[in-house]
């Protein structure tokens, strides 16, 4: 989280000459918990070869804070207020500044352009309309942001080509279930982690580390 932090802070510095926003950013950043995003300990189980590797793990940690203050105010059945329009310009200011850090700081511009697709992908998928509890919604970005992100990214490495996409509605399912029966190291079987891996070892791997590990 520091690291994600010090990008922002070096973004804004360079956007903006009112120490008093900077400050201001620098507060509401603080005042938020570290994201719960298993990003960097799937990459790590897939070893997939990236460079900037801690760049992008600040980048999808912005990303998830910023979907996850949108998505609870999609669940607040209250007028519009300042604090929510405050809310909502701060989100979209560290959602807008993930891109020009990516193209500042991620070497090799084919990746830094392709990951940058991928959030606008994933941001226009997750803030369509939202259906579903706050359990369902958390499900959608334990998706997106533990394992949609980092396989796509790997694949991206690879170059393999799989829709993930059309697995969520399964993960999303398997995830509450555990959540529900709030039981650490409940198996799915080999058949389930091969047909959500699209039968790669590696994925199938962070799959059963998520599900019998984590979640």
């Amino acid at each position: 989280m520091e690291r994600a932090i010090e990008l922002v802070m070096e973004e804004l510095g360079s956007t903006h000459d009112s120490e008093c926003i900077r400050n201001w950013y620098f507060s509401y950043l603080q005042r938020k918990e570290s994201p719960k995003s298993k990003f960097k300990d799937v990459l790590s189980i897939i070893k997939a070869d990236i460079e900037d590797i801690k760049v992008l793990e600040s980048t999808v940690m912005l990303f998830e804070i910023s979907q996850e203050t949108a998505d609870e105010i999609s669940l607040k059945d209250v007028a519009h207020s300042y604090e929510n329009s405050m809310e909502i310009i701060s989100i979209l200011s560290l959602y807008n500044s993930i891109f020009p850090i990516i193209q500042r700081c991620i070497r090799n511009e084919s990746v830094g352009s392709r990951v940058s697709d991928l959030y606008n992908e994933v941001s226009m998928h997750l803030n369509g309309p939202r259906e579903g509890s706050r359990e369902v919604l958390e499900g959608r970005r334990r998706f997106f942001f533990d394992f949609y992100i980092p396989v796509e990214i790997y694949f991206m490495s690879v170059g393999k080509n799989y829709e993930m996409k059309e697995k969520e509605k399964k993960f999303v399912e398997m995830y509450l279930t555990k959540k529900k029966l709030d039981k650490k190291g409940l198996a799915y079987g080999d058949k389930f982690y091969e047909e959500m891996s699209c039968g790669d070892e590696k994925v199938s791997k962070a799959l059963k580390f998520l599900f019998e590990e984590v979640y």
